[in-house]
């Protein structure tokens, strides 16, 4: 859990950036938008 402390956001930002996208948007499938609009911040 991240409380907003000072030094928290950069671990988060890389524990979000170990994480794989999807195969799939969950909600509509191969064709959902998920993908288009979710990408890896370079």
């Amino acid at each position: 859990m991240q409380y907003g402390k000072p030094g928290e956001r950069p671990a988060s930002d890389e524990r979000i950036r170990a994480l794989p996208l999807p195969d799939e948007d969950p909600l509509f499938g191969a064709s959902g938008p998920l993908l288009t609009c979710w990408h890896p911040l370079s």
